[in-house]
């Protein structure tokens, strides 16, 4: 066991506050320092945990996605292939995305659990169905004001 250096302060025995070791009384009650302790601190060690903080029903909910994902994909090719790009542009960013992010989680000594990667997988899929939601209903306004000018040119 190694020896803990000897502290700058010690703890007053009448009432616990902490006074500089080179004092003879203590500053708050004045009692004699004689026969106080000196304060030891601690020395804080991180350590990783070594076991695996992933949660196995959202590490299986991850999977079944990303196959039920491959599923769909094949679906489509086989009913109809033009639709194939359109959904490769819904799915692809957010496997890049849920990729991405654990790519460097693991450059960073880090291992992401099950459930950060579905949650990022979802949050990324849910932000590109909003992205094109708000597009198409941005299209639909631009085609209903055009509309609406030509309407009223039209009774002029």
């Amino acid at each position: 066991m190694t020896e803990q250096p000897e502290s700058a302060q010690v703890a007053c025995s009448a009432c616990g506050s902490e006074c500089l070791a080179t004092s003879k009384s203590c500053w708050l009650c004045h009692a004699d320092l004689a026969n106080s302790q000196p304060i030891i601190t601690a020395s804080v060690v991180l350590e990783h945990p070594t076991k695996s903080t992933a949660d196995p029903i959202l590490t299986g909910l991850t999977i079944a996605c990303v196959c039920f994902a491959l599923l769909i994909g094949i679906g489509i090719v086989q009913s109809d292939p033009g639709m194939l790009i359109p959904y490769l542009i819904f799915v692809t960013p957010a496997f890049i995305a849920t990729g991405g992010r654990a790519a460097w989680a693991r450059l960073s000594g880090k291992q992401l659990s099950g459930s950060q990667l579905f949650l990022t997988f979802m949050g990324s899929m849910a932000m590109i169905v909003g992205l094109f939601g708000m597009l198409i209903v941005g299209g639909i306004v631009a085609l209903f004001l055009a509309c609406l000018s030509m309407a009223t040119n039209d009774f002029r």
